[in-house]
C-alpha cells in the first residue's frame, strides 16, 4: 500500500498561501468586475420585470381599445350611411301669432323633426355673430344628434320655429328699432345660403293691431314695460311691438329671395282659432307627411305660452286681474284707432300680395 504523501511535500507552502502580488491584484479586479456584473444583471432583471408589467398593461389596454373601436366603427359606419340633416322647413313667424301652438303640435308627428330642447334657435336672426363665435356646427348640432338621426325611418320633414326670422328691419321705417347691433338685416339671404331655395316656409299672420297688443302685454308680464306710465304708442318702437306688424313689408323682403310658392300662410283667426284640425292636416300635406300618422288630434285646444288675461272692447283694452277679475283699462280707444291707422296701408298691400280678402278676420273697415 503506497505511503500517503502530503501536498505540502510536493508544492512549496509559499506557493499556496502567498500568491504573487500581481496575481492577487488581478483576482480583486475580477471579483470587482464580477460583483458589478451581478449588480447589472440584477438591475436588468428588475427592469425586465417592470417591462413585463408594462407589456401586460399595454396588452390589456389594446384589448379594451379594440372593444371600444369596434363600437365606434359600428356607429361611424351607421352614421356614414346618413346624410347630414338640414331643415327643409322653417316656421318663420309671426311672434304672438300662434307659432308655439303650431310647434308643439307638429313635433308630435313621427315624420316631423323639431328640436326638442329648444324652440327658437334664432340662428339666422344673429347669423353673422353666431357663425363668427361658434361656426355652422352650432346650428347643425340641433338636427344631427345621434339619438335623433338613427331611425328606422328617416324624418321626412325637419325644421325649426323662430318667429323673429320674419322681422325685416328698415331704418327708414319710423317704428324700426332692432333689438341690438348684431341683429341680421339680411335674414332671407342667410337662410337661402344655408338651406337652399326649395325650403318650405310656414307663416302665421294675426290681425296686426291685436298682435301688437298681445306683444305689449307679453313685455308687461316680463317687467320690461310699466303700463301705468308707458302707453303702447310710447314703447311701440321697442321689442318690435309695432314694427313686426308690417307684414307686407316683411314679406316683400322675403319674396326677393323666395317665391310665394315656398310659403304656407296661416291666418290666426281663421286657421288656428277656428279650424285647428284642418290646419294641422293642411300643414301635413304641405310638408309631405302622412296626416293619418298624427298621434292624436283631441288636445289641439290646449293653450301654449299663455300670457296676461285681457279683453278688447270698443272703448279700449282692459287688463283683467287673475285674482279678483277686476279690470283696468290699459289701451284707450283713440290709441286703438291710431294703431289701425298705422297698419292700414300695409294691410291693404298684404291683401294684394296674397290675393286674399282679410276683412272677415281683421278689423280695418
Amino acid at each position: 500500500m503506497p505511503e500517503n504523501i502530503a501536498l505540502n511535500s510536493i508544492v512549496p507552502k509559499a506557493t499556496i498561501i502567498n500568491a504573487p502580488p500581481e496575481t492577487e491584484s488581478s483576482l480583486k479586479q475580477y471579483e470587482q468586475e464580477l460583483a458589478k456584473l451581478c449588480q447589472e444583471i440584477n438591475l436588468l432583471k428588475d427592469n425586465l420585470r417592470f417591462k413585463y408589467q408594462e407589456l401586460a398593461v399595454l396588452r390589456e389596454n389594446i384589448a379594451d381599445k379594440k372593444k371600444v373601436s369596434s363600437k365606434i366603427n359600428a356607429r361611424a359606419e351607421k352614421l356614414s350611411e346618413i346624410k347630414l340633416n338640414l331643415p327643409n322647413f322653417l316656421i318663420i313667424g309671426v311672434q304672438k301669432g300662434g307659432t308655439t301652438w303650431l310647434h308643439e303640435n307638429l313635433k308630435r308627428h313621427p315624420q316631423i323633426f323639431l328640436p326638442k330642447r329648444r324652440k327658437e334657435l334664432e340662428f339666422f336672426s344673429y347669423y353673422q355673430k353666431k357663425v363668427a363665435d361658434y361656426g355652422l356646427g352650432y346650428y347643425l348640432k340641433y338636427f344631427n344628434r345621434f339619438e335623433d338621426v338613427i331611425q328606422t325611418e328617416r324624418f321626412k320633414a325637419i325644421g325649426e320655429a323662430t318667429p323673429s326670422y320674419f322681422w325685416s328691419t328698415k331704418p327708414s321705417r319710423k317704428w324700426t328699432n332692432p333689438p341690438n347691433k348684431y341683429f341680421n338685416e339680411q335674414i332671407p339671404d342667410s337662410v337661402v345660403n344655408i338651406l337652399g331655395s326649395k325650403l318650405k316656409l310656414i307663416l302665421c299672420l294675426r290681425d296686426p293691431v291685436e298682435r301688437a297688443i298681445s306683444a305689449y302685454f307679453h313685455h308687461i308680464q316680463r317687467d320690461r314695460i310699466a303700463y301705468e306710465s308707458q302707453s303702447i304708442l310710447d314703447v311701440g318702437h321697442l321689442h318690435g311691438i309695432i314694427d313686426m306688424g308690417f307684414y307686407s313689408q316683411h314679406l316683400a323682403a322675403w319674396l326677393k329671395t323666395f317665391s310665394l310658392d315656398n310659403f304656407k300662410v296661416l291666418i290666426y283667426e281663421r286657421d288656428i282659432k277656428q279650424n285647428k284640425q284642418q290646419t294641422i292636416e293642411n300643414i301635413c300635406d304641405f310638408l309631405d307627411v302622412d296626416p293619418q300618422l298624427f298621434p292624436s288630434l283631441t288636445n289641439l285646444n290646449k293653450y301654449h305660452n299663455r300670457g296676461l288675461e285681457y279683453c278688447i272692447e270698443a272703448d279700449g283694452v282692459y287688463l283683467i286681474s287673475p285674482d279678483s277679475k277686476n279690470r283696468t283699462i290699459v289701451i284707450k280707444q283713440d290709441e286703438l284707432q291710431q294703431l289701425r291707422q298705422i297698419y292700414r296701408a300695409d294691410y291693404l298691400s298684404l291683401q294684394k300680395t296674397l290675393n286674399l280678402d282679410l276683412s272677415e278676420y281683421w278689423k280695418f273697415d
